[in-house]
């Protein structure tokens, strides 16, 4: 996890968490703190957040998931649970894409 997502989580600043290292990459060289989940479910177990994920002050967290997830339930079912998790620990969450290479 990237230094600078981990001080910001911990400070409560906004986040963001993509599908995918590359769009994590991308986000982060443009100045924004960001960290990747390997694969749409990677964030927890049994549909519940993984620990990891609760030492964190999250306010205001986006979601970058891969393009595809309005095309497959499965993957929109992940989402939303993911959302609702870090709801549950006092964070505003939104759902956001990114256009182009390495989407």
């Amino acid at each position: 996890m990237p230094e600078v997502f981990f001080q910001s989580a911990k400070e409560g600043k906004h986040v963001y968490i993509t599908e995918g290292e590359k769009k994590a990459l991308r986000v982060c060289q443009s100045g924004y703190p960001c960290a990747a989940l390997g694969g749409i479910w990677s964030w927890g177990k049994g549909g519940y957040l993984i620990d990891d994920f609760k030492m964190f002050n999250f306010t205001k967290v986006t979601i970058i998931p891969d393009s595809d997830v309005w095309q497959n339930p499965h993957s929109r079912l992940s989402v939303k649970l993911f959302g609702n998790e870090l709801v549950k620990l006092g964070a505003s969450v939104e759902v956001s894409f990114m256009k182009g290479k390495n989407e």
